[in-house]
Order: structure tokens, then C-alpha cells, then sequence
């Protein structure tokens, strides 16, 4: 028996009531459809920045422990100590190296082990003579990275990175190794801190495809193209050189949000695993609880919900549209730094947390790189971008240029005489004082030694250069105190003038020159020639 209202009022309150349902299930329609594509984007380009910062934060350990690698290199070269037991002591002498590395390791250009920080029974052992890295080093002259292989020692994955110790000629005399276990708590910190959710994860693959870091660690430095069952669709597009996300299927079948990007020092592919289940819990939640309102709500309801969840999601909305702003560059990273009491003020302080200690190490990077660690001055790299700049100013001004060359006189009977640590000691007074009677727009620079070089701007005659170089010299004979003892300390100074275009290796040649004819006409005194272009 079918129930029929017995009123039209009773039909028309049911009509009105199903209109109003099925108004509703459309606005709800509407409204849920692009939240839903706005919540799976913001949650993939939130992966993206986070895979991001995670990546530039690994490559910057890497560009670190390369950079400490490089020094201790540059500190054997410049100290020459080629010898097993000089080597060895000089490692031992660098506690950071224990903190930094698993080992460090000196080769001879054959691959024997010539100094091993970690045991020194494993010196004169034949061990690298076919390490990639080792071979790339001796041919290029510069710092590699090794592919990721099982340490014979310890059983476990590490790759090495290596540094080539130049001679006097130039030439490779020794490949200086660190080695970094791929499984310690410290290299996995970066993966296991950063993950968005608990079952989210990170891996690391190199350019031919051998797994660096996975959960699973017995997937480590196996090959993804031999593992059974190939390798997934999404990993031969982050291979071939996607970035950025989208969803696909594990090795397992679970469907999950995968982000991909690339080291910029290494090549490697970092990429991140993150669940559908997990990642879009909150839509799904979301939307169960919009369908069960549907029922009971009105129009109206459904268009304050609408209202309501626009509003919700604004500041979601403005730290997506920051983070982009952020990424491509139109944006510092302050616009990060929100005053929000919630989890999106969180969210975004962590973001900016992040980015201002990457923005941070590479400042210290850049410093480092043109800075001489010993006195404090400009080194030579700094040097030879300054002096192009020096000349190309001098040209537009229509000013002169001096370029003075300095040597401390016998600094090498110093050393021999009192030892390195006075050496040094006289090296960095040496510095200090140049630095304090020159003006403050000269630029003063160590190029290796005892060797120093003023860049005087606005100074092109004998007469302006003269009363410089006098207080100069005088300043030096002042005795060094070296603690126990003063030392008497003279310098030789040749001086190169130029007043039209000149170039700068003909400006450093000129000084050079005059450099000698001071110390052929006795030391203790300075020289000056023209520089002609």
C-alpha cells in the first residue's frame, strides 16, 4: 500500500525537502570537486618543497665534507708532507675528520693506501686502484664522488669521496678518500626527520639506477632496472629526469603520492614515498563528514559550509601561493616566517626554518671559498676576480692602479729556524698589519706562502706610491712578538703602476719582475716599474 500525503501542503513540504536534498548534493558536488583538486595540489607541491629542502640539505652535507676534504688536501700540498708518517700524523690531527667521515684514507697514484686515519695496519694496501672516484680524480684533478658499494671491511654500503693532493708541478701526488657509510644513524636522520606522515619514506638512487638509501635495507645497492619485477613507472620517469609529483603505484601495489628531484652536486634522484591512504586522510575525512551533513542540512547550510570551508582553507591557500612565490623566485624567504599561532603558522615557520639554514651554509660556502683559512685575508681565487674588477673600474674612471707584490724576507729560514706554528704566528701579524695601514678600499690577499698581494685603486705615480710603501715597510720592521721570542721581520715589495687598459696577468708579471729586482738590489725595500698594456 503506497503512503500518499493527504495534503498539499505535505507534498509541497516534501518537494521543497527533496529539492532542498538534492540542492544540497549538488552544492555539495560543486564545492567538494575543486577542494579536492585544491587539496591534492597543495599536498603534492608541499611534497615537493619538503623533498626539496631535504635534498638541498643532503647536497650541502655533501658540499661541506668535500669542501673539509678539499682544505686538508690544499693544507698537505701547501705543508708538501708526501711521506706515510707525515701523512698520518696530519689526519690525526684533524679530529673533525673522525666526526665527518667513517675513514680517511690517502692514496698513491698506483692506489696504494699511504695514510689510514682509521687503521694504520691497512697502510700499504692496493685498494683503490680500481674506485671510479679514485680513477676520475687522477684524470680530472678534482674532487668525484664514488658510486655506492659494500665496504669489504664492515659489510655495509658507503661510497667515498675523494680529492686530488697536487705537487709542485701541478700534477696528482696523492687522492686523499672519505669514506660514508650509507646505513649510520647521521645520513639517515636527514630522511627519517623529515618525513610528512608515519608511513611516508624516503629513497636515493644514482644515475644508473643502484638504490643509495631505502627503508628496506636489503634493497641497498641493489640496481632497480635487475630487481624482480622491473622497475616502476614512476622511478624510470624521476630516472629519465621528471621532477615534481604525481600519483603512481609502488613496487608493492600501494598507490601512493610520489615526489621526485634531483642532487645538484651528485645527480642522484631523491624521492619520496608518500601513502594516498595517509597523505589524503584529511580530504577523505573532510568529505565523509560533508556527504553525512548533506542529509540534514539546508541550501543554506550548504552555502555557509561552502563559505566556511573557503575560509579554512585561505591560509592554506596563501602558504601554497608562498611556497611557490618561494620557488620561483619572485619571493624571500621571510614571506615564510608567519606569525600564525596554529599548525599552518607551524607548517610555514618550519618551511622558513629550513630554507634560511640552506641560505645560511651557502653563505658560509661562499665565504669559505674566497677566504684564506690561515690569516683571514682574501685568498687567491678572491684575488683574481677583485683585480678584473680593480682594472675594468680603473678604465671607466679614467684613474691609476698599483698592484703591489710582497715577500717576507728569508721567511723560509723562519720556519727551519723556529718551526711552523711561528711560522704561521708571523704570517697572520704579517697580515694584520698590512691590513691596518692600508686604506679601507685597498684589497689585500694571500696567494700562497709568504706571498701577499695590495690592489691600491686611484694610485698610478711613483710619488703617491712612495709614502704608501715607506709607512708599509716601516710598519713591518716593527719586531714581531712570537710569544717566547720577537723576531725581526723585514718584506720586499715590487710595485707595478698602470694608467691605461692593461690586462691583468701582465699587471701581476710586471710586479712580479719588480719583486725580484727588490731583492736583487738587496731586500728590505721596494721597487716600482710602469706596466705598459
Amino acid at each position: 500500500m503506497r503512503f500518499v500525503p493527504s495534503t498539499l501542503k505535505a507534498r509541497i513540504a516534501i518537494l521543497v525537502s527533496i529539492l532542498a536534498l538534492a540542492s544540497a548534493l549538488l552544492a555539495s558536488l560543486a564545492a567538494l570537486q575543486p577542494m579536492r583538486h585544491q587539496m591534492r595540489t597543495l599536498v603534492g607541491n608541499q611534497q615537493v618543497a619538503l623533498l626539496a629542502s631535504t635534498g638541498a640539505a643532503l647536497d650541502q652535507e655533501i658540499g661541506a665534507k668535500q669542501v673539509l676534504l678539499r682544505s686538508i688536501a690544499e693544507n698537505i700540498a701547501r705543508e708538501a708532507r708526501t711521506g706515510p708518517a707525515g701523512l698520518q700524523l696530519l689526519l690525526e690531527q684533524h679530529p673533525i675528520l673522525r666526526d665527518e667521515f667513517d675513514n680517511v684514507l690517502a692514496f698513491d697514484v698506483t692506489g696504494r693506501t699511504v695514510a689510514n686515519l682509521a687503521n694504520r695496519r691497512g697502510i700499504g694496501e692496493q685498494v683503490a686502484r680500481n674506485n671510479t672516484a679514485f680513477q676520475e680524480t687522477l684524470a680530472m684533478r678534482e674532487g668525484a664522488v664514488s658510486p655506492p658499494y659494500r665496504n669489504p671491511l664492515t659489510g655495509k654500503p658507503a661510497i667515498m669521496l675523494t680529492e686530488a693532493v697536487t705537487g709542485a708541478d701541478g700534477s696528482v701526488a696523492l687522492v686523499l678518500g672519505g669514506g660514508l657509510s650509507l646505513v649510520n644513524a647521521h645520513f639517515m636522520g636527514h630522511f627519517l626527520s623529515a618525513r610528512p606522515g608515519p608511513s611516508a619514506y624516503f629513497y636515493l638512487i644514482d644515475q644508473h639506477g643502484t638504490i643509495i638509501y631505502h627503508p628496506q635495507s636489503a634493497r641497498i645497492l641493489h640496481n632497480v632496472w635487475r630487481e624482480q619485477g622491473g622497475v616502476t613507472e614512476v622511478t624510470r620517469r624521476a630516472l629519465g629526469g621528471f621532477e615534481g609529483w604525481t600519483e603512481g603505484v609502488t613496487k608493492e601495489g600501494q598507490r601512493a603520492l610520489i615526489a621526485a628531484t634531483h642532487l645538484r652536486r651528485t645527480g642522484w634522484t631523491l624521492t619520496l614515498v608518500y601513502p594516498v591512504e595517509e597523505a589524503f586522510a584529511p580530504l577523505r575525512e573532510g568529505e565523509r563528514a560533508a556527504w553525512l551533513s548533506t542529509a540534514a542540512i539546508t541550501l543554506l547550510a550548504a552555502a555557509l559550509g561552502l563559505a566556511l570551508i573557503a575560509l579554512f582553507l585561505a591560509p592554506l591557500k596563501l602558504l601554497h601561493q608562498r611556497v611557490e612565490m618561494l620557488v620561483a623566485g619572485t619571493a624571500d624567504i621571510a614571506v615564510l616566517d608567519s606569525a600564525r599561532a596554529d599548525e599552518i603558522g607551524g607548517l610555514s615557520r618550519a618551511f622558513f626554518a629550513l630554507s634560511r639554514q640552506r641560505q645560511q651554509a651557502e653563505q658560509r660556502l661562499a665565504l669559505l671559498s674566497r677566504t684564506d683559512t690561515l690569516t683571514g685575508l682574501n685568498n687567491r681565487r678572491a684575488f683574481e676576480a677583485e683585480l678584473p674588477a680593480a682594472i675594468a673600474r680603473a678604465r671607466r674612471q679614467g684613474t691609476g692602479l698599483a698592484l703591489a707584490f710582497l715577500d717576507v724576507d728569508y721567511f723560509k729560514q723562519i720556519n727551519d729556524t723556529h718551526g711552523h706554528a711561528v711560522g704561521d704566528r708571523v704570517l697572520c701579524e704579517f697580515a694584520r698589519r698590512l691590513r691596518v695601514t692600508v686604506r679601507q678600499v685597498d684589497t689585500v690577499a694571500r696567494l700562497a706562502g709568504d706571498e701577499f698581494v695590495i690592489i691600491f685603486e686611484s694610485v698610478e705615480t711613483e710619488a703617491a706610491v712612495a709614502p704608501i710603501m715607506d709607512k708599509l715597510l716601516a710598519a713591518i720592521r716593527v719586531p714581531f712578538d712570537c710569544g717566547a721570542q720577537c723576531l725581526t721581520v723585514t718584506a720586499t715589495v715590487g710595485v707595478a703602476c698602470a694608467a691605461g687598459a692593461i690586462g691583468p696577468d701582465t699587471l701581476l708579471r710586471v710586479a712580479d719582475e719588480a719583486l725580484y729586482a727588490a731583492k736583487a738590489a738587496g731586500r728590505d725595500r721596494w721597487t716600482l716599474r710602469q706596466a705598459a698594456p
